[in-house]
């Protein structure tokens, strides 16, 4: 390799490195017939109350464009203190959530659609009341070291957190 090559190689990389993480930050409307080939975040939504009076619950839509799968080891926040990947098991009541032991597997080419009555985030232990601002920061950490900051919306009611179908428009649960 010559020393013009070697000095390049650096530069390049670093330049796909910081592409891959805007990317995998943009929470944008994502074209489902033409999907990126990055790790994007689609939704990322806080419900903070509910009818049931349950705590805090986070739901997000990571689309894995990558022909390698993503495991999503933790989720970080500065308003709680404790942020749990939960799974409601097939069959059960919404209260009847457990530990996801390990590293949740998101595959190529494929999407991880945090909901009510299956995968989602207990949050607990706010630092401080939950002001009723429009978003709150959130760290996705994967298992290959790599960190995607995300703002989650903040919902009051689970009528109108995003009822989101892979190549159909989104629009407010029921």
């Amino acid at each position: 390799m010559s020393g013009t090559t070697s000095c390049r190689l650096p530069i390049a990389l670093g330049a796909v490195v910081l592409l891959a993480a805007s990317a995998a930050a943009s929470e944008r409307a994502l074209d489902h017939a033409n999907p990126p080939r990055t790790l994007t975040v689609e939704h990322a939504e806080i419900l903070i109350a509910d009818r049931d009076g349950s705590p805090a619950r986070g739901f997000l839509t990571i689309w894995n464009g990558t022909d390698t799968p993503a495991y999503l080891a933790a989720v970080r926040s500065e308003t709680f203190a404790s942020t749990t990947i939960m799974r409601t098991p097939f069959n059960s009541d919404d209260d009847v959530a457990e530990l996801v032991s390990g590293p949740l597997l998101i595959p190529a080419h494929a999407e991880l659609q945090m909901r009510r009555g299956g995968i989602h985030l207990a949050l607990a232990d706010p630092a401080s009341p939950i002001e009723q601002s429009e978003s709150e920061r959130m760290m996705l950490i994967f298992d290959d070291g790599r960190e995607v900051e995300v703002s989650a919306h903040l919902v009051p009611t689970s009528d109108l957190l995003t009822n989101h179908r892979h190549g159909e428009g989104d629009r407010a649960a029921n």
